[in-house]
């Protein structure tokens, strides 16, 4: 009975199966949670160029860029990208850069923020050109600096991911916030500010979760 119960070999594959199955699942699962970051990762990139192209050319037009216009671009921001939760897990910032020549030497001194505009909930992404409650000095991406009067505006994109995995991600230590950004230079010779509209919110606290 029991060399004829070791010879039987009915059943193995159904166990190594079994045993295989949570592994197969969180590689599986593990895939799909990376493919997921990488088009995340594609879809900030390309907001960020194109929110920062978009104000470059809006706010170099003889009439500028209105505080309502600016708003209306970043709520169809956050309501027409697919795939990013911004207004709830993401935050959109929107800095207007101009380089100042402050003595008039000729040699511009630092790349000062105008005026900068937030959206989204996501609180904990930092600011990379820097807050501008807290410094007049912008932090430009490999320390450019401005000509005199030259406007730069900066648009950084953050989206936190939510993994099923949270376990996983902890393990391997892969981050789950992404951040992308980019910036135009200001068509025009000149910097117009961003202009008042009547009875329009505006969003310019750092630390403030701010919903379009």
């Amino acid at each position: 009975m029991l060399r004829r119960l070791r010879k039987d070999t009915r059943g193995v594959a159904f166990i190594e199966f079994a045993l295989s199955l949570p592994l197969l699942m969180i590689l599986m699962t593990g895939g799909i949670e990376m493919g997921n970051l990488v088009l995340i990762k594609i879809r900030t990139e390309r907001l960020a160029r194109t929110l920062s192209d978009m104000v470059a050319r809006e706010s170099g037009t003889l009439d500028g860029m209105s505080e309502r216009e600016l708003n209306d671009v970043l709520f169809a921001a956050v309501r027409n990208n697919p795939g990013l939760s911004l207004d709830k897990d993401g935050r959109i910032v929107v800095t207007a850069v101009l380089g100042v020549d402050a003595n008039n030497d000729g040699v511009p001194e630092r790349n000062a923020i105008q005026w900068q505009r937030f959206v989204g909930k996501y609180t904990a992404a930092p600011v990379a050109v820097g807050c501008w409650k807290t410094t007049t000095a912008a932090t430009l991406p490999r320390a450019r600096q401005l000509v005199s009067n030259e406007p730069i505006y900066h648009v950084q994109v953050t989206q936190k991911y939510q993994p099923l995995l949270v376990v996983l991600f902890d393990a391997m230590k892969v981050p789950t916030e992404v951040t992308d950004s980019a910036m135009f230079r200001g068509r025009g010779s000149n910097f117009r500010p961003l202009m008042t509209s009547l009875n329009e919110p505006v969003h310019d606290k750092c630390d403030t979760p701010d919903g379009i």
